[in-house]
């Protein structure tokens, strides 16, 4: 009777009620990447513009570190902040390239969460579960990194806003941490390149954290099949 039919019911909606509750974990990595346009179910129409758009501005902001070298006394600190710009750059565009591949791994990841059943979808629950926690615990890391990156944004933010304000013959602004070289445009358009390079850190820090948060999830999955197989 009733009871026979619910219980069917709840067989075939089980998978799916786990599949909701699994990719709910990537919850963290889909709003950081979304903001970047490298989450695989986005709307493609503006896509391509909009990556485009945050691809060539960081471009700009690795050359503007550049031209560090020619205008200024060379320092080491330079060379290390150019390096980690370039890996941010290098991720967000292999990560782009491969957006195909990554919505792939995410249809595969639904299917195999609609198809099992009793122990093996506890099984890859409970790892996702275990991926929540970890990219928890590394969103935090990064998130305090981010924390620190918008104090120190807003730091000099204020600065520069207090000095239009209140101006005075000398400068209260102090040098940005990462050192770039803007050339005439620097001049001419201090606030232009100043909101540009507040813009590029936070790329920076939001680029590292979203794609290491999805691989964490997806390498926890890979070993949730393993186990089950």
């Amino acid at each position: 009777g009733k009871l026979n039919r619910r219980s069917e019911q709840s067989v075939v909606l089980e998978p799916l009620y786990a599949m909701v509750e699994a990719l709910a974990y990537y919850s963290f990595p889909r709003i950081l990447l979304t903001m970047l346009g490298l989450w695989p179910y986005q709307n493609t129409k503006f896509i391509v513009l909009r990556n485009s758009f945050i691809s060539f501005s960081f471009f700009l902001f690795i050359v503007a570190q550049c031209v560090v070298f020619k205008t200024r006394e060379f320092m080491l600190k330079y060379v290390s902040f150019v390096l980690m710009s370039l890996g941010s750059f290098a991720r967000y565009n292999i990560n782009w390239y491969q957006l195909p591949t990554a919505k792939k791994f995410m249809d595969k990841i639904k299917r195999d969460m609609e198809m099992e059943q009793g122990e093996a979808l506890q099984i890859m629950k409970k790892h996702a579960y275990m991926a929540k926690i970890y990219g928890f615990r590394f969103g935090c890391k990064r998130h305090l990194w981010k924390n620190t990156t918008l104090i120190v944004l807003l730091y000099y933010s204020s600065i520069y806003i207090y000095e239009r304000i209140v101006p005075t013959n000398g400068t209260r602004l102090k040098k940005f941490p990462i050192s770039t070289d803007y050339l005439v445009l620097e001049e001419k358009y201090h606030l232009l390149t100043f909101l540009h390079m507040n813009f590029s850190m936070i790329i920076f820090v939001t680029v590292f954290a979203g794609t290491e948060t999805l691989t964490i999830l997806w390498f926890k999955h890979a070993v949730s099949l393993s186990e089950v197989t």
